[in-house]
């Protein structure tokens, strides 16, 4: 496992009564931040440099972006967060031949991906079967910003009605039903601040 810190947060969570995680850069290492079964704050290393891209957490395995330096992959692991511990580590994937990941998400259960891709025409929205054999077909590719994102300050995470994003530190939620966007949610727009990589909520 890449060594990074991981922390579930349920404050501020993306959909009502949903819990949330968020990994962090600190200058030093990847820290994901979390709550466990008993409502207490923790955190746990993801990766001792700036190279995570994205982290998704659905209540039973977790998966995350990690950039080597040649290309960006998907690990997916056990994860336990009432002890914060990694299990065994299930799948590498690789996902792009670039840098070019800045937020994922993965609900095992129906075997769907989507995750913010960047290149020249600005920051899009990939959805795509994908299980721990690999990645199947693209389903719909949908742009979200005329800009290419930065390595800090994005992420995503989707449930497949409400998406919750962050473009440059600021956090704004909006229906998104996996081909199309609809309306942004008033009051649900944050400044998170520039050292995200990584969010999750169920």
């Amino acid at each position: 496992m890449a060594t990074s810190l991981l922390t579930l947060l349920s404050s501020q969570p993306a959909f009502a009564n949903q819990a949330c995680s968020t990994v962090e850069f600190n200058g030093s290492a990847a820290k994901l931040r979390y709550r466990n079964i008993q409502g207490d704050a923790s955190s746990r290393t993801i990766s001792q440099s700036n190279s995570v891209r994205g982290w998704s957490y659905k209540g039973r395995l977790a998966s995350y972006v990690i950039f080597n330096g040649s290309k960006s992959v998907v690990i997916v692991e056990e994860f336990n967060p009432n002890t914060g511990q990694f299990g065994r580590k299930l799948a590498t994937i690789n996902i792009s031949n670039s840098d070019s990941i800045r937020g994922w998400d993965w609900d095992e259960e129906k075997e769907i991906a989507s995750f913010l891709l960047v290149n020249s025409s600005g920051t899009f929205v990939a959805v795509e079967k994908f299980g721990l054999s690999g990645f199947g077909s693209r389903i719909a590719t949908v742009k979200l910003s005329n800009s290419a994102l930065s390595k800090l300050g994005s992420s995503w995470t989707w449930d497949g009605n409400l998406a919750e994003y962050t473009l440059n530190g600021r956090t704004k939620v909006e229906y998104f039903d996996g081909d199309s966007w609809g309306s942004q949610l008033p009051n649900k727009s944050s400044f998170v601040g520039n050292n995200i990589v990584g969010r999750s909520c169920y």
